[in-house]
């Protein structure tokens, strides 16, 4: 389950909202969230889609589903990005 948490804060880093995640995902019980996971994929994978499902339920622009699917390979993850300036430079 913590491997899912994981990959939904990687995939979407800072257009996941941490007080709606906590708020939507804390109504919902551990089972609810466990059976619906099983249900659409095994592993982390089917964790992050049931928990995406229950973030993105109500809301008016939920986050989109294709980027959990795609492949991406972070080399170094405490190297700054060449594309964002940095500060004092």
């Amino acid at each position: 389950m913590l491997n899912g948490v994981a990959r939904l804060v990687i995939t979407y880093g800072s257009k996941l909202k941490e007080d709606v995640f906590k708020e939507k995902l804390s109504e919902i019980s551990i089972k609810e969230i466990s059976k619906t996971a099983k249900d659409r994929r095994a592993g982390s994978l089917g964790y992050a889609e049931a928990m995406l499902i229950f973030y993105n339920k109500k809301m008016r622009a939920g986050l989109p589903w294709n980027a959990l699917y795609q492949n991406r390979i972070i080399k170094d993850p405490f190297q700054e990005p060449e594309d964002i300036p940095c500060e004092g430079a």
